[in-house]
C-alpha cells in the first residue's frame, strides 16, 4: 500500500525538534529520502503546541 503526502517547509529549528523527539521514541522509520533531501513522514502522528502556546487557538477548530 502506498500513500502520498504534501511536504510542508519548516524552520530548521522546528524540524530538528520534531526529528529529535521521533528519534528518541524510536520512530526512525518516519524518515524518508526525497529528491530534495530527507523528510519526516508523520502519517498518523499529530503535533500539539506546548501548553503555554495553545491559548487562543480554539478558533482553529473547524467543527465548533
Amino acid at each position: 500500500m502506498t500513500h502520498t503526502y504534501v511536504i510542508l517547509p519548516l524552520s530548521k529549528a522546528a524540524w530538528n525538534e520534531i526529528a529529535d523527539k521521533l528519534c528518541a521514541a524510536d520512530y526512525g522509520h518516519a524518515f524518508q529520502q526525497e529528491t530534495d533531501g530527507v523528510v519526516i513522514d508523520m502519517h498518523g502522528i499529530a503535533v500539539q503546541a506546548e501548553k503555554d502556546l495553545t491559548d487562543g487557538n480554539q478558533n482553529l477548530l473547524q467543527n465548533e
